[in-house]
């Protein structure tokens, strides 16, 4: 599965090329997008009670049209996902002591997207967008804090920025969208969309076993045509 939507990006960027060669260069050009949001994560795994996290995206897109209400829309997002879940254990600090551990995840990714997207309304204004995407590790920061569960008095703290520290060091899921966009000026347009992303891929430590990004947020995208 993963390696379906690896290759859909791929595709769809040689259909786009394909039909770029047939297209004026300053029709290329009016079909690029700036695009930027918040997300939150929340992300599922072995640990126990998961938080949200605030995260962010940000990168440029392209769109190609195949009919009035059907495009192909591919984004290049640079993103911040997140995870903060807990441990619960022992440790033998002159004695048994039950021991509360709260691991923090920061991935930064750089993503690409292929998002099929049909155009509702009597304006074509409605966006709704299904696709997949695959995402390639850039940084990471894994801390983990220790603390007295009955007392909550600091035991220690560590911090790992071993890009390897889970296996894979790639992501991939699905994407769904549904967005409404504004007419700004003849030559812009503005789209506000939302979206949920679902992580197909279990990322790994043996330490602290797997768990999923699955984020939610708001995008902004600014189309000049």
């Amino acid at each position: 599965m993963v390696k379906v939507i690896a290759l859909i990006p791929l595709i769809l960027c040689f259909v786009v090329a394909v039909n770029a060669q047939e297209s004026a260069s300053g029709k290329i050009l009016n079909r690029f997008e700036l695009v930027a949001g918040p997300s939150f994560s929340k992300n599922s795994g072995y640990l126990s009670d998961y938080d949200s996290k605030v995260g962010y995206s940000f990168g440029v897109g392209y769109y190609q049209h195949i009919s009035k209400a059907f495009s192909i829309n591919l984004r290049s997002l640079y993103e911040q996902k997140g995870s903060s879940a807990y441990y619960y254990g022992l440790t033998d600090n002159n004695g048994p002591v039950e021991m509360t551990d709260k691991y923090t995840a920061k991935f930064n990714y750089l993503t690409f997207y292929a998002l099929p997207t049909l155009q509702l309304g009597r304006s074509k204004n409605i966006y709704l967008s299904a696709g997949g995407y695959y995402s390639f590790l850039q940084k990471l920061s894994l801390n983990r804090y220790s603390t007295n569960t009955d007392t909550g008095e600091f035991i220690s703290e560590y911090t790992n920025t071993n890009k390897n520290f889970f296996d894979p060091s790639f992501d991939a899921g699905v994407s769904f969208l549904i967005g409404y966009s504004f007419k700004i000026s003849d030559k812009s347009q503005l789209m506000l969309q939302a979206f949920s992303n679902r992580g197909l891929v279990d990322l790994y430590n043996p330490a602290i076993g797997s768990q999923r990004n699955n984020t939610f947020g708001l995008m902004l995208s600014l189309r000049i045509r």
